[in-house]
């Protein structure tokens, strides 16, 4: 489809995504573990909304400045 990747052999079904959709989903996987497993949970600050991070909110790279960052150290 156009303007669309298919990411049949990622996600093992057919169909296509917007680029720029699947791009920030997939940099979700940039994400430390337990930031993951606390946004999953509903454990994250109050602050810190999973539809943001889709929308495009940055983050660093490195998981402990991801940390400081996304507001999970004190």
């Amino acid at each position: 489809c156009t303007g669309c990747k298919i990411f049949t052999s990622l996600f093992g079904v057919g169909g296509c995504l917007p680029n720029s959709y699947a791009e920030r989903v997939i940099r979700l996987t940039e994400l430390a573990p337990d930031i993951t497993s606390a946004i999953l949970e509903g454990k994250q600050p109050h602050s810190l909304q999973l539809k943001d991070l889709i929308k495009g909110q940055s983050f660093p790279i490195n998981w402990e400045d991801q940390r400081v960052a996304l507001g999970f150290s004190s």
